[in-house]
């Protein structure tokens, strides 16, 4: 009779750790498809960070991140450096990058929480990313985030506020650039005098 219930107590406590076991791989599923189909809904849909590195939503639910128009424009083609490894869990706020302009070793920032799954070392083009991220927290991180619009709006008050009071061949170039609403050529801050850089990257990029 006490092997009996021995064996029904064991049974039990069997059956019952299976079933907390089930709910909780239940709970987890739920979260991770309530992430996938967040980031399905957002699919193509672009927000930029301060510091100005973009996060794109892929039709995955993978979050693309680079370096967004602005820094292209302002820093030219430069590589970043101090790039995370693959599997690091990363942090909205953590640094992404590095990069070494004019002596400044410029951080820029991780735009969403989660794991990364794969890293450019070599970005091509203007708008390729560096790093690929599994998000946890989509949803909360976007709140963070900008709209492309923030970058339009910063290259207006470049052109509306800086232009006037730069130096003469820094003037000369925006001009012949911005003639017929052009862009700002790319690397656009080496014309920048030593003051007027620094109070450039202090306003653009310190987001500490």
């Amino acid at each position: 009779m006490v092997v009996l219930i021995v064996v029904l107590m064991f049974v039990i406590f069997i059956g019952i750790g299976l079933i907390r076991e089930y709910s909780l791989k239940k709970k987890s599923s739920e979260a991770e498809s309530t992430i996938e189909n967040f980031g399905t809904e957002l699919a193509s849909e672009v927000f930029v960070h301060p510091s100005h590195t973009f996060a794109k939503v892929g039709s995955d639910g993978v979050v693309m991140v680079g370096m967004d128009e602005f820094a292209r424009r302002v820093f030219g083609f430069v590589n970043p450096i101090d790039l995370p490894v693959e599997g690091k869990k990363v942090k909205q706020g953590d640094k992404a990058w590095s990069i070494v302009f004019r002596s400044k070793k410029i951080e820029q920032i991780i735009p969403v929480d989660g794991d990364v799954i794969q890293v450019n070392k070599d970005p091509l083009s203007l708008n390729d990313w560096i790093l690929k991220i599994k998000p946890t927290h989509l949803k909360e991180n976007i709140k963070n985030l900008l709209p492309t619009s923030f970058i339009a709006d910063c290259f207006k008050e470049i052109k509306e506020k800086y232009v006037k009071n730069h130096s003469q061949k820094f003037a000369y170039t925006l001009a012949y650039t911005l003639q017929d609403g052009g862009d700002l050529i790319e690397g656009f801050s080496e014309y920048f005098s030593d003051s007027q850089w620094n109070e450039f990257y202090n306003k653009y990029f310190q987001h500490k």
